[in-house]
């Protein structure tokens, strides 16, 4: 009918999408977190200046019976993060009404 390609774009196909898009990068996110964190605690990722929780767990392994905390502490932290982003997301699929591939109805 004459539309631009943005049009079609901006106009129909990501006021369809955002919601799903949302919940996705949600769920991304946590991955990646769990890639980064992952791939700092093996010397690949984030070097040793920089302050990583992965990069304290790395170093503080010499010391985990005398100080298991050291290791404990930023553990914890990692996994409260990436499930507090799990449960975010968790609750916008629910709230957003996208369960099962299907969209509420409003």
């Amino acid at each position: 009918m004459g539309a631009s390609n943005r049009r079609i774009i901006f106009k129909h196909i990501l006021p369809n999408i955002k919601t799903m898009l949302l919940i996705l990068g949600t769920q991304r996110l946590g991955r990646a977190i769990l890639a980064i964190s992952a791939l700092s605690f093996l010397g690949l990722g984030v070097q040793p200046p920089a302050p990583d929780w992965s990069v304290m767990i790395s170093d503080s392994m010499l010391y985990y019976r005398s100080a298991p905390h050291l290791i404990i502490v930023p553990g914890t932290a990692i996994f409260l993060l990436v499930a507090s982003i799990n449960v975010i997301g968790d609750y916008l699929e629910y709230r957003l009404g996208i369960h099962n591939n299907e969209i509420r109805p409003e």
